[in-house]
């Protein structure tokens, strides 16, 4: 379960970084349409934290040795 916990932090820093990435392009887009320079931390945030969260969760579900204990039992 050691494995699962470390796949789920793997997945959920990588879905931040891209999502992170994604979230500056968009929020420096806005920040020049709206000239509000706000925009970029918060969308950077938020499509950070929402996207790692859902590689978080499709990491564990991915995750080999948790089917091998569900299957085995």
């Amino acid at each position: 379960m050691i494995s699962a916990k470390v796949n789920m932090l793997n997945g959920a820093m990588m879905g931040f970084m891209i999502g992170g990435l994604f979230g500056l392009v968009i929020g420096v887009y806005s920040a020049f349409q709206t000239r509000r320079l706000i925009a970029i931390p918060m969308s950077v945030l938020v499509s950070g934290g929402s996207f790692g969260f859902i590689l978080g969760c499709g990491s564990v579900l991915r995750n080999d040795d948790s089917m091998k204990q569900i299957l085995t039992t």
